[in-house]
């Protein structure tokens, strides 16, 4: 759903379903040398850094004066100079936040973008780190360059992403106000009631295909080249599901899995991905 102009220097749309519904689950949860790559990321893609209105029903992006911008940059890109513990560590103590955000580790040559769900999904994420490598990699411009068809209308996005979404989600979109509506009740019950709910704590998995595809290991470009060592993708979670993701990455399967520590030991979950990969192996070369 593209954004619409509703005066000068700002856009607007209505969230969708399914906006809605993670804005409303994130919301029961509570200066560097290529700064410049996340600025051409935002005005490229608009979406990354509109927000929601105090209703929380429409997405507002204002067009940037370069001091509002400055601001902006200053809240969403931060630089770990001295951390030393990896991304995986630093992302389980990183507060909450409504932004999409940039954390830069240098002295381990990481980047951990961070964004609420409602933002984007999996394939969304791997797709916007593409283009952010890509224009890494051609190096810093004196003026910023805009696509021909930066404001294609929805019928030509729809068309450019049918290769990444295969599936018809029109059936399940129908039903999802009133699983939006389930689900805020339950997530607004008392902790000690949600723990006790049956059904409660099972593993869950999702699939992100092969990543090589969308996400390539080396982008080449006039200023340097980005190769990335190694990638993974993972989810906060605030219940007991154990969210499993499954890609393949370089011809190598790779099996993940997010918890929440506050219902499980790390053991515990280890040993669970033991007798999942134990299983995989054995019926792959049966």
């Amino acid at each position: 759903m593209p954004l619409k102009q509703v005066e000068f220097g700002q856009y607007e749309r209505p969230l969708d379903t399914l906006e809605l519904l993670y804005h409303g689950i994130a919301a029961t949860g509570s200066r560097f040398q290529k700064e410049q790559y996340h600025i051409s990321s935002v005005i490229q893609l608009k979406n990354i850094a509109a927000i929601p209105d105090g209703t929380s029903s429409r997405l507002i992006y204002t067009v940037p004066s370069p001091e509002t911008l400055e601001e902006w940059l200053r809240k969403t890109f931060v630089v770990h100079f001295s951390e030393t513990r990896p991304a995986e560590s630093l992302d389980a103590v990183l507060p909450p936040s409504s932004l999409f955000m940039l954390h830069y580790l240098p002295r381990l040559r990481e980047l951990v973008f961070r964004t609420p769900h409602w933002r984007t999904d999996g394939t969304g994420m791997i797709l916007l780190q593409h283009d952010f490598l890509t224009l890494l990699a051609r190096g810093p411009q004196f003026t910023l360059e805009f696509a021909l068809d930066i404001n294609k209308d929805y019928d030509a996005i729809a068309t450019t992403l049918t290769s990444h979404y295969q599936r018809d989600l029109e059936p399940l979109l129908k039903i999802t106000p009133c699983y939006v509506q389930s689900i805020s009740s339950l997530l607004a019950a008392p902790l000690e009631l949600a723990i006790q709910a049956p059904g409660a704590a099972h593993p869950e998995l999702s699939s992100l295909g092969v990543i090589d595809s969308r996400l390539p290991t080396v982008h080449a470009g006039p200023a340097i080249t980005v190769e990335i060592e190694d990638w993974w993708l993972g989810v906060q979670i605030i219940n007991r599901v154990l969210q499993t993701y499954l890609w393949m990455r370089e011809g190598e399967l790779h099996l993940a899995c997010h918890y929440n520590d506050a219902f499980y030991e790390r053991e515990f979950v280890e040993g669970f991905l033991e007798e999942w990969k134990a299983k995989l192996v054995g019926e792959l070369i049966a």
